[in-house]
């Protein structure tokens, strides 16, 4: 997305890991662990992009 601010021309991306917190997880760091990977994914995809961590 590409706007206009003050007479500056402003360029913003996103990229997004989401997953959601199972029962079978023990601690903050598995849904942590999860949400790295998919953000990884999306990085590695391109700009503007969001991904869904594997429910399993």
């Amino acid at each position: 997305m590409t706007f206009r601010c003050n007479g500056n021309t402003i360029t913003l991306t996103a990229r997004f890991g989401v997953t959601h917190f199972r029962k079978e997880d023990r601690q903050i760091t598995d849904l942590i662990e999860r949400a790295d990977k998919a953000l990884y994914e999306a990085k590695s995809k391109g700009r503007n992009r969001v991904e869904l961590a594997a429910c399993r």
